[in-house]
């Protein structure tokens, strides 16, 4: 049990040791089935709550929620305020523990501190995000903050010849198309691409535009448009509001209001023309990643950008190294947390090749080699099981990936289950993507018929053991605790499972626990709980490999829980009992044994 029994937490950390000899001995246990109200609208407090399994539900008149989970204590603040308009049931089947409103009144009466800290707000782990601080301007503008301009609008009809003149009378390198509603986009490039086609000027534009536009609406944080341009190659989209045109975003714009390197980093990335002014470009990303996290930005933001910038690397290499007529025919992919889109730095190397059945490419694994020593020059190591397309059992064709895909489904050992796990989190970036996406749809059809292989699959969540004591502090916390054994390992591993189980496509851990609770698999607070944990994971773990880093030290994921802030502690205390709780969960849902 945690929370409570240590009183190292507030508001108990305010009492003396006489008053916690009294809570000591008068706390109590009790249980809640799913729907059980804990307090009515309008009665008043008769006890003060905390959940140690389960979900407690706020519901206030006015139809909002709150939710509390493990180690939150239920609402103090009503308690010490005499609030009663709002309504506590139990979201599912939950164990509390309880101390008595007799105590409790006694307690606020003859301790003035431990008052004021039960009536602060104590928010549950699903707030307690561990990036940005509130009022951020840097990842709280929105597009609407930004300057939208207003774009250039032909008709889709008009001939090619006549948007090269409008964009030299504008002084412009882009405009868009209209269509019956619909909007295209014409750039400068494209028009030169079309001077050469065999229909030149004279064709209309709707044939010269790119239609599938990725766009973006007022309400919009404009750091998630910055990542969707850099995760998309492009530099401007369009802004939409209700479904009409009020505007086109340049990225330029972006940038005159964030000043950051992420967006001339891109470019750098997309214009080497060779390995070397890659390398030069890729050096940007450490600086890059502690100018983000020094501003507090948001773990998840952080993700997806670095995701983003290390997939352009990586593509922007395979074009360098791969012979243009081979793209077409072959796909690169990453695996891993690399795939899952969730490495901020620079690590081993997880990689492999689809080749297509009837490619005849006999210098393929030499490239590959090539691809390899050049992916550790930019400053990505060699993989040390060897998940890397330097090693011809991961450059394969399609045919051959169904039979090995197949072999581990049925042997289920422990070579086979690896393999399978780091294939799981596969993700395209450079080549073919639909030699992929085909490959992934009849992976997850035959993982549907194979009986029996999800629990075996899931069962190593069992083998790392969360680094809680008994009475929930955190173990060896002088130490320091290996949180990639003890929180992410397990954490990642159940959600992979339960998305495989429910052949959900996603790779990313987020977007995975949103699928499974958007199908009803998991609960909504449950989803919450465990994002959260998992942003805290990466975060007190990137802040000391970037200490590591700039003391010349190799990063590791080893955390030291006496080196954080005390706020900082019980986040993570929390989020490994939510870790916890989760392998708890999955041992029921698949009947695993330790």
């Amino acid at each position: 049990m945690t929370g409570l029994l240590d009183f190292s937490d507030t508001p108990f950390a305010a009492l003396t040791e006489k008053e916690l000899g009294i809570v000591r001995g008068r706390l109590g246990v009790a249980s809640f089935a799913q729907g059980e109200v804990l307090k009515a609208a309008g009665d008043r407090w008769s006890e003060l709550f905390l959940v140690l399994r389960g979900t407690v539900q706020a519901e206030a008149p006015d139809g909002t929620q709150r939710h509390f989970g493990p180690d939150d204590l239920v609402e103090g603040r009503d308690l010490v305020r005499g609030d009663r308009d709002r309504v506590f049931t139990a979201a599912r089947e939950t164990v509390c523990l309880v101390l008595g409103r007799e105590t409790v009144d006694w307690l606020l009466h003859r301790n003035t501190k431990f008052r004021h800290a039960l009536a602060e707000k104590r928010p549950p782990l699903s707030r307690m995000r561990a990036g940005m601080p509130a009022g951020d301007a840097f990842t709280m503008a929105r597009v609407r903050d930004a300057l939208v301009r207003k774009p250039l609008v032909l008709a889709a009809e008009t001939p090619a010849t006549e948007g090269v003149t409008t964009l030299q009378e504008r002084s412009g390198d882009c405009l868009l198309v209209s269509d019956d509603g619909r909007y295209g986009m014409v750039t400068g490039t494209d028009l030169l691409e079309a001077v050469t086609s065999p229909a030149g000027l004279s064709q209309p534009l709707k044939n010269v535009a790119t239609w599938d536009l990725v766009s973006a609406s007022p309400d919009d944080f404009l750091f998630d448009v910055l990542v969707r341009l850099t995760r998309h190659h492009i530099e401007r989209v369009p802004v939409f509001e209700e479904g009409e045109l009020i505007g086109l975003l340049e990225q330029t714009d972006i940038l005159s209001l964030f000043s950051t390197q992420s967006a001339s980093l891109g470019i750098r990335i997309e214009r080497a023309e060779s390995v070397a002014e890659l390398e030069t470009a890729a050096a940007g990303m450490v600086d890059l990643t502690r100018m983000l996290v020094d501003r507090g930005v948001d773990i998840t933001l952080v993700l997806d950008l670095l995701s983003a910038l290390n997939e352009r690397i990586m593509a922007r290499l395979f074009g360098l190294v791969v012979p243009k007529q081979f793209h077409a025919r072959t796909c690169l992919i990453v695996m891993g947390s690399e795939g899952r889109g969730e490495q901020i730095l620079k690590t081993d190397q997880d990689n492999a090749l689809i080749v297509a059945d009837d490619l005849d490419w006999p210098q393929c694994q030499e490239a590959m080699n090539r691809f390899s020593h050049e992916l550790g020059r930019l400053g990505y190591p060699p993989c040390p099981g060897n998940y890397m397309v330097s090693n011809p059992k991961w450059v394969v064709s399609v045919s051959d990936w169904e039979t090995r895909i197949d072999h581990w489904l049925r042997h289920r050992d422990g070579d086979a289950m690896l393999d399978l796990t780091v294939f799981s989190d596969s993700h395209p970036v450079a080549g073919n993507r639909q030699l992929f996406e085909t490959l992934e749809d009849w992976f997850l059809e035959r993982l549907t018929k194979s009986i029996g292989f999800i629990p075996s699959f899931a069962h190593p969540v069992l083998r790392f053991q969360v680094p809680l004591g008994f009475f929930g502090g955190i173990r060896k916390a002088d130490e320091g605790v290996d949180i990639k054994k003890g929180g992410i390992f397990p954490l990642v591993h159940g959600v992979r499972s339960m998305a495989l189980d429910a052949a959900i496509h996603e790779t990313n851990t987020f977007r995975r626990v949103d699928a499974l609770v958007a199908r009803g698999d998991m609960d909504a607070p449950g989803g919450e709980d465990l994002k959260a944990a998992l942003e805290i994971f990466m975060l007190y773990r990137l802040r000391q490999q970037m200490e590591a880093i700039a003391a010349g030290e190799k990063p590791t994921n080893i955390i030291r829980p006496a080196a954080l802030r005390r706020m900082e502690r019980e986040q993570l205390r929390r989020a490994l009992r939510t870790v916890k709780a989760f392998q708890a969960r999955l041992a029921r849902k698949y009947h695993l044994e330790i």
